[in-house]
């Protein structure tokens, strides 16, 4: 890959300098690698790619690292190997947890091990979670894994007691407004000098809001005008919170996911269904595979139909085109043998097989390989009609073909090159040419011998021009045989 991301994910609540030690401290584990690298970026409070907030709150304990590759030919070592390397140093980061991701070609999609939770009470998915993390721990090629179970968000608790409340003559929102005045701030004008206004609020001050007993010795105001100290109508409590609850279709659902490190995403997917295929869930409780999964085999799907459709049109067409239906199946086989180049380009760029990307570009593949094998076939059958042999026929025809297939991808690149150095050179020596308009003498035809030295196995009354690749004259001493045509509407020539 081009590209691998390490997001690091702190404590809830901590601070940017907190986050920015566990950065400097992976920094110094990649270091050793700066020059297998071609940059290293590092982002402190901030998530990639969505903004820096969510859902209003602060994101000062996210943080992620970018490490940029080379390109392939200045590679010293495999970016795979160097990624595997980083991981087994990475594990050793405690108190954050930090995963790596490599880059993705094509749109997005979910991570390869996606699996969706859904119950009712946290506790009874969370004991759930916990099962399905070590039965599926230690799956070679699994990495990553993890859920979005997150209770490390602290906070108080005021449990205010309803009957004590009613007693006094309050109300729980009366309460919880003082409290939220106290700490939280209460605007309650503005003040306005000329254009500009100011917002005043009210609330205690910092020395009485700096701890839970602060709370709890607040006093609430009573109708009557007496005051009540908040512990004598409330419990305060601290423990941890959730940082948030997702839900799909009005369901609590739990995300258990990792990734794949090595090994194709469906055959991970399959050896976690082999571990989790005897889990007993309670009832109301379910289990679905999503991500990678469900996007995979939607697109696999729509290729599969395309790559069949497209190889019945194609056959349809070459049926008509030979009056034959054995060579439109020699045609097609040429197919399946160009899949061995694709696997051979993926394994010598250190590339996945996509299912997206690689799917549509052997779709596209398979266009013009036809196109090269049509053009084939049809070059030995003119040989064969020539009189050469089947086997000399097909020999000859991969020779002379051999050269148009390979020159497009070939030749472009270092034409362009030399063209760009010699541009100047070029463009005065044809403007020389231009001005001198000498002409040229023609071509010399070809004799029977000329055809039989350079091609010593031709057949022994191979006619004047019969070489391959090359078509015999119309007209003119040389071929004798040829006898004139006349082009549909002219008269003959003579």
């Amino acid at each position: 890959p081009r590209e691998a991301v390490v997001p690091v994910t702190a404590p809830m609540g901590s601070t940017l300098a907190v986050s920015d030690d566990y950065v400097r401290q992976l920094e110094e584990f990649i270091a050793p690698h700066a020059d297998q690298l071609e940059a290293l970026v590092a982002n402190v409070g901030s998530r990639r790619g969505s903004g820096s907030s969510r859902a209003g709150g602060t994101t000062s304990n996210l943080s992620y690292l970018v490490l940029n590759f080379p390109s392939w030919e200045h590679w010293k070592r495999l970016p795979s190997v160097v990624l595997a390397e980083l991981r087994a140093k990475l594990d050793g980061v405690a108190g954050a947890e930090v995963k790596m991701s490599r880059q993705s070609h094509g749109p997005p999609t979910g991570p390869p091990v996606n699996i969706e939770l859904s119950g009712e009470k946290l506790d009874v998915m969370k004991a759930i979670s916990g099962e399905i993390k070590a039965r599926i721990a230690g799956l070679p090629g699994l990495v990553d894994v993890g859920d979005d179970f997150d209770r490390s968000r602290p906070e108080l608790k005021v449990d205010i007691d309803r009957e004590k409340v009613a007693r006094l003559g309050l109300r729980t929102a009366d309460v919880a407004l003082t409290i939220r005045t106290a700490f939280n701030g209460r605007k309650v004008s503005a003040y306005r000098d000329g254009r500009d206004e100011y917002d005043i609020v009210v609330r205690l001050d910092e020395r009485f809001r700096r701890s839970p007993t602060d709370l709890e010795n607040l006093f609430v105001l009573t109708p009557l005008g007496s005051t009540v100290p908040l512990s004598e109508v409330a419990e305060v409590s601290s423990g941890p919170s959730l940082g948030s609850i997702r839900h799909i279709g009005l369901d609590r659902v739990m995300t258990i996911s990792g990734s794949a490190e090595g090994v194709p995403g469906p055959v991970l997917l399959r050896q976690v269904r082999e571990r989790l295929a005897d889990l007993e869930l309670p009832a109301g409780y379910t289990l679905r595979f999503t991500g990678e999964n469900t996007n995979r085999r939607e697109t696999q799907d729509f290729l599969q139909r395309s790559f069949v459709i497209a190889l019945v049109l194609i056959y349809v067409v070459l049926v008509a085109q030979f009056n034959s239906m054995l060579l439109p199946l020699v045609i097609m086989a040429s197919v399946m043998l160009s899949l061995m180049g694709v696997f051979l380009g993926l394994t010598l760029h250190d590339r996945p097989f996509g299912i997206i990307m690689t799917g549509i570009g052997t779709i596209s593949l398979a266009g013009v390989v036809v196109n090269n094998a049509i053009v084939m076939i049809d070059y030995i059958g003119r040989l064969r009609r020539r009189g050469f042999p089947r086997e000399l026929a097909i020999v000859t025809a991969g020779m002379v073909r051999l050269r148009p297939v390979l020159r497009p991808p070939c030749v472009p690149g270092p034409a362009v090159e030399v063209a760009a150095r010699r541009s100047g050179s070029a463009h005065r020596a044809f403007r020389s040419r231009s001005r001198s308009a000498v002409p040229r003498s023609p071509p010399r035809p070809r004799s029977a011998l000329s055809v039989a030295s350079a091609f010593p196995e031709a057949p022994a009354g191979a006619r004047p021009g019969a070489f391959p690749g090359r078509a015999p004259p119309r007209s003119g001493p040389a071929c004798p045989d040829a006898a004139p045509r006349a082009r549909p509407g002219f008269p003959a020539a003579t």
